[in-house]
């Protein structure tokens, strides 16, 4: 077995090269933990501000206000568990954080029942508001 008389990096070059390639290391896993838990962070929370009931109780619009850290998507609404229509006063489906619309629910409401509006969104998650009607 022949031994080279060539050299090694010194000690010194070597301690830089192993410091710099820990801390690449180091970056590049603390970027990727950080993308993967933002991943799962979006949070859907979707808030009834306002009722505003027309005349007769004929139609009531309800604000609704997202304070979650993502686009909610409002699929369908229930009012005391039947599928209802509803349309958009301002706003669209597509809400954005910190963003509000106003929905009109026209449906057969009485004075002084008690009714309850469950919001679904795509992302599947359920949102329940409870009023009561009532004459402006």
């Amino acid at each position: 077995m022949c031994i080279s008389n060539k050299r090694a990096f010194s000690p010194v070059v070597a301690s830089i090269i192993l410091v710099a390639v820990a801390v690449a290391v180091s970056i590049a896993v603390v970027g990727w933990f950080t993308a993967f838990t933002f991943s799962f962070a979006k949070e859907e929370a979707l808030y009834f501000v306002n009722d505003e009931w027309g005349p007769n109780c004929a139609y009531v619009d309800l604000t609704l206000q997202n304070g979650g850290t993502s686009i909610i998507v409002l699929d369908s609404l229930k009012v005391n568990s039947r599928v209802t229509q509803y349309t958009f006063v301002s706003g669209t489906e597509s809400i954005e954080p910190s963003g509000s619309c106003i929905v009109r629910v026209t449906y057969g409401f009485v004075v002084a029942n008690r009714y309850s509006f469950v919001f679904s969104t795509s992302s599947g998650y359920n949102f329940v508001f409870y009023s009561e009607a009532k004459l402006p």
